[in-house]
């Protein structure tokens, strides 16, 4: 069997991806994303580069926005998460959270930004909950203290915002202070 190389998506929309949006925030409260998200594409896939807290120990949060609205309830999340240099997995699960739960940095370094890769189904159905899934990684080192230490931090799961009202967008911020980061919105053809 042979293999071939598949050119990018971003790019070219090859592959049946198209770059919907791009939002770059620096040093700031939160990064808004609204009105990319349609009945255009039965699936969008979120992907966040160079993300980072200005303060360290900072988790970083996404909350949908609909018609009325940034959501601030009604989020459920079951997620596993793993230090590098530790034998275990973690977990943690919740049925009612204020927000989903995409990274932890326990740096305020931007040598320590962190990068992932999410989906959402289905954003402008008004029959379902929204699904949401992905991944995300931090690297680490002994500058952060605490239990992080020379760790590469994986984090992944899935996720449900507990509404019906059709999603067009989301913001993501930190616990408190800024936030650094490029967000890309693409969309997956059906």
């Amino acid at each position: 069997m042979a293999l071939s190389l598949i050119p990018s998506a971003g790019v070219t929309g090859v592959g049946g991806l198209t770059l919907v949006n791009t939002t770059t925030g620096s040093n700031v409260s939160g990064i808004d994303v609204t009105s990319v998200l349609d009945a255009t594409y039965p699936v969008y896939m979120i992907h966040m580069t160079n993300m980072r807290t200005h303060n360290a120990g900072q988790q970083t949060n996404l909350r949908f926005i609909t018609s009325g609205g940034t959501q601030s309830s009604n989020y459920g999340y079951s997620r596993m998460y793993h230090y590098g240099t530790e034998a275990k997995q973690h977990d943690q699960n919740s049925a009612t959270t204020n927000s989903l739960y995409l990274n932890f940095n326990p740096h305020a370094n931007a040598a320590f930004a962190w990068d992932g890769v999410f989906w959402i189904h289905n954003p402008s159905g008004t029959t379902y909950y929204k699904n949401w899934q992905g991944t995300s990684f931090t690297p680490s080192d002994s500058t952060g203290g605490g239990s992080h230490n020379s760790n590469v931090i994986y984090i992944g799961g899935e996720a449900w915002y507990g509404g019906s009202d059709a999603i067009t967008g989301f913001n993501i911020v930190p616990n408190s202070g800024n936030i650094t980061g490029t967000v890309r919105t693409y969309g997956l053809a059906g």
